[in-house]
């Protein structure tokens, strides 16, 4: 009886090792690199995981940098056309009224 609950015990382990696995690859793939998520899984075990599961998305930080930054370069590219129209009409008052 003691073997079987040993046995139970080390191949729990065995599959709490691999998920810690599953979870830090998670983090990697969420642009955190540390090794740390796997101890914190392993030690912290549900409240570890859901850590990893709470971690925002560095690439999405990057991705809403990009975006913002691409808004701003347009809007300043609207204003340059909005005041080369200004131009344009007024030289167009300016021909019609000769």
């Amino acid at each position: 009886m003691e073997l079987l609950y040993f046995s139970v015990g080390c191949i729990l382990l065995i599959v709490h090792v691999f998920i810690c696995f599953a979870f830090s690859k998670v983090a990697k793939e969420k642009g955190w690199d540390k090794a740390d998520y796997f101890w914190y899984c392993l030690f912290g075990g549900i409240m570890g995981a859901l850590l990893v599961i709470a971690l925002p998305d560095k690439d999405s930080y990057k991705n809403d940098k990009m975006t913002s930054s691409y808004c701003k370069k347009m809007l300043d590219e609207i204003q340059e056309m909005k005041e080369q129209l200004a131009q344009i009409e007024d030289s167009l008052e300016q021909l019609t009224e000769k």
